[in-house]
């Protein structure tokens, strides 16, 4: 069965994901590097060009295809779950583990993250506060109803929390 780990930027799915799956000895998959291969160019470059559209239906791409792997972890991108299908699909292929953190903590995370700010438009082209409040706001619901477990990232060592997912509880 498949790990997917959901929730917003910065909240720790590709660094867990990692770790998940090196102890299991799973292969990783990152959603976001499938649509950067698949696309040829940045999420950033793509948006810009393209639109959230064309992102999207990249990511939705990439998740079908990852659902058809048995045994995987997966970071997905924040707003996977905006497509009740993706929903769906993840929660009939794999375990679904949201991943949460303050807005405060999202941003620390966001300042020492170079590839999330090279490479991640702006959501709703406010302020950096302001948008990650907007934008769990508006998601908060959708990710609770994807998620077989929810899994508070802050504060806690990492090798903690691929326990805690591992162990189920």
């Amino acid at each position: 069965m498949n790990i997917y780990l959901i929730g917003f930027r910065c909240t720790g799915k590709s660094t867990l994901g990692k770790m998940i799956a090196q102890k299991t000895g799973q292969p990783f998959v990152d959603l976001d590097a499938m649509v950067i291969k698949a696309a040829g160019k940045t999420i950033a470059a793509l948006v810009a060009e393209s639109g959230w559209t064309a992102f999207r239906a990249l990511e939705k791409e990439a998740l079908d295809e990852v659902s058809r792997l048995k045994s995987a972890v997966v970071a997905t991108g924040g707003g996977i779950v905006l497509d009740p299908a993706n929903v769906i699909t993840l929660r009939r292929t794999g375990r679904v583990i949201w991943l949460v953190a303050s807005p405060d903590e999202i941003i620390r995370r966001m300042g020492g993250d170079l590839v999330n700010q090279e490479q991640r438009p702006s959501l709703t082209g406010s302020n950096t506060l302001t948008e990650v409040e907007t934008v769990l706001k508006e998601r908060k619901a959708l990710y609770r109803s994807a998620a077989h477990q929810v899994v508070d990232t802050e504060g806690i060592e990492i090798r903690r929390l691929a326990a805690v997912i591992l162990n189920g509880k």
